[in-house]
């Protein structure tokens, strides 16, 4: 069971009425670090909690809220990783999850894929969410390929359960980051890199919500924009930060050398970007339209959304971007367009494909059966064709071919061998030489 602090719980008809609130809350062991990293440059209005059913993993979290799951069936231990435990527990203890998640208006939820408890239990909490109105924003962290292909499997399945039940799933791959790093990195510095810019992303998303600025980005727009239910797939994640006076030249440059954009890849097939500018002074009007006349001269077909705010906590010489991309929406048959021909007459496929067969089939000829014979007329056919020499087809006769003497003497070293009767018949030879038949 999950214990909740009661003095935390709010009535359902007062949770939306003040201010916007939301829930940063880590799944698993890796979700668990990361919001506990996260935790240290807290926002305010958000609350920041880690869910596990790991006792020494929680031990570990010291500067945020904790929560046990799985008490009494784990009793302090992990799932093994094993999803499907950590399924069976989350579906045991739905009611204290949707108390848990149902009195913010935004979840962050983080968790990393191919364990147990993170894949099997946080896109459970994501559809709870989901179902009491909750704005759902998941990030998920794919295990690095020398993880082996069990943890990649595993982590397939939950990344496509999430994708399914979150608003946005913002997928992040390790072995984008290690496909770009120092030969000599080691797995501290690559966790270090990933976490810190989990943690500006997040923190820039909450600012724009919470301290809107020049261009302010409302959560319901985000909400009509991501939270589509036909087509769902993944969004990607950067961020990049730069000072000077040619800070959106270097933003710019940084973005499509990103790994996580696979070098501007996926930044040129997206359906939809988001870019959020976050920054004390500087930003003005024409760094805007630059920075949006890049990215449509690099993906014309996108939908381009800008926001910026300007926190007062913020470096006055800084320019960050939180920059989202999300895949192009995919249209149900029924949705899409008819094709336009102009002028010309639609015909069915069916009706070309006839007239077609028409013109160009040949006409059926008459074959007239062959005449009957007689048994004369056949015997005489017989006799009037020549021997070939080779082997005679069946039913003609070569007056040359004799009859073979098929009678067995030996039967070599079974003649020492005790003889098989039936009936007074033996039956250790051949039926053709037991029956005396002839073969011609």
């Amino acid at each position: 069971m999950i214990e909740i602090n009661p003095e935390s719980q709010v009535s359902s008809n007062n949770v939306f009425e003040d201010k916007l609130n939301a829930l940063v809350l880590g799944v698993g062991g890796a979700g668990g670090k990361i919001v506990n990293t996260l935790s240290l440059s807290a926002c305010e209005g958000l609350e920041y909690i880690v869910l596990d059913s790991d006792v020494q993993s929680l031990r570990q979290v010291t500067h945020c809220e904790t929560r046990q799951i799985g008490k009494k069936i784990l009793r302090g231990f992990g799932t093994g990783a094993s999803r499907e435990v950590a399924q069976s527990i989350a579906e045991a203890e739905k009611d204290e999850l949707r108390k848990l998640v149902g009195r913010y208006s935004l979840l962050y939820l983080i968790a990393g894929f191919g364990g147990g408890l993170g894949g099997g239990v946080a896109p459970v909490i994501a559809e709870l969410a989901a179902e009491e109105g909750v704005f759902v924003i998941a990030i998920s962290i794919f295990p690095f390929f020398c993880e082996g292909t069990d943890r990649s499997m595993r982590a397939t399945r939950s990344q496509d359960e999430m994708t399914a039940n979150a608003h946005l799933h913002i997928s992040l791959p390790n072995e984008l980051l290690a496909s770009q790093a120092n030969e000599n990195a080691n797995f501290v510095e690559l966790y270090e890199s990933s976490n810190r810019m989990i943690s500006d992303a997040v923190e820039g998303l909450w600012l724009s919500f919470f301290c809107p600025g020049p261009l302010a980005l409302d959560l319901g727009l985000l909400r009509s924009t991501f939270g589509f239910r036909e087509g769902k797939c993944m969004g990607t994640l950067a961020v990049a930060s730069a000072t000077g006076d040619s800070r959106v030249e270097s933003l710019w440059e940084t973005l499509l050398a990103h790994p996580w954009l696979k070098k501007g890849s996926l930044l040129r097939s997206a359906g939809t970007v988001l870019a959020l500018f976050i920054g004390k002074d500087g930003f003005s009007l024409g760094d805007a339209e630059a920075f949006q006349r890049r990215i449509a001269s690099e993906n014309p077909g996108a939908k381009i959304m800008l926001g910026a705010c300007t926190p007062a906590e913020f470096n006055s010489d800084e320019l960050r971007i939180v920059l989202i991309t999300h895949p192009r929406r995919t249209v149900r048959n029924e949705e899409k367009p008819a094709p336009f021909y102009g002028d010309k007459e639609l015909v069915s496929l069916n009706e070309v494909s006839r007239e077609m067969l028409e013109k160009k089939r040949p006409p059926t000829r008459n074959v007239p059966p062959p005449p009957a014979l007689t048994n004369s007329q056949i015997d005489l056919l017989k006799s009037q064709m020549p021997y070939s020499g080779g082997r005679s087809k069946r039913g003609y006769n070569d007056p040359n071919q004799g009859f073979l003497d098929l009678k067995i003497t030996s039967v070599g070293r079974f003649d020492q061998c005790e003889k098989t009767y039936y009936k007074n018949q033996p039956i250790d030879v051949p039926t053709y030489s037991r029956l005396g038949y002839i073969l011609d």
